[in-house]
């Protein structure tokens, strides 16, 4: 699972948008390192070009993880509202 570590956002000058260019509506969600470790997961540093705070976390993540990360998730820059196709 690919994340971005905030402190190393700061650092560098970037913002949580930053991270969607060029992905127009997709949004973003935040976890903290701690709720990671807490499933048995770790974060790993991977920086990319342009992409300094790039990072994975590592672990295995059964359905019982996923809903975890789900539940302990929250809305950075939220979901796009669409609008209701007429019925």
């Amino acid at each position: 699972m690919s994340v971005h570590v905030k402190e190393i956002l700061r650092e560098n000058g970037l913002t949580a948008d930053s991270i969607l260019e060029g992905h127009k509506n997709f949004a973003l969600a935040y976890i903290t390192a701690g709720a990671a470790r807490d499933l048995a997961q770790a974060i790993v540093k991977n920086p990319r070009d342009g992409q300094p705070a790039h990072a994975h976390v590592v672990g295995n993540k059964p359905k019982s993880v996923q809903r975890s990360f789900a539940r302990v998730a929250e809305w950075e820059i939220p979901p796009p509202e669409f609008p209701v196709p007429p019925t």
